[in-house]
C-alpha cells in the first residue's frame, strides 16, 4: 500500500511591524525542507 505525505511548511519572517518582524522563520522552513528532501531521497517527494 502506499501513503501519500504532504507537508505544507510556512515561515514568516516580514509582519507589518518592524518590531514585531522575525529573524528566523524562513531559514527554519528552509532547514526542514532540506531535513526531508535527505531523510525521504528514495520516496517521490514534493513539498
Amino acid at each position: 500500500m502506499n501513503r501519500n505525505l504532504y507537508a505544507l511548511l510556512v515561515g514568516i519572517n516580514d509582519y507589518p511591524k518592524e518590531h514585531e518582524r522575525l529573524k528566523g522563520c524562513v531559514n527554519d522552513v528552509n532547514a526542514v525542507e532540506n531535513y526531508l528532501n535527505q531523510r525521504l531521497a528514495d520516496k517521490l517527494l514534493i513539498i
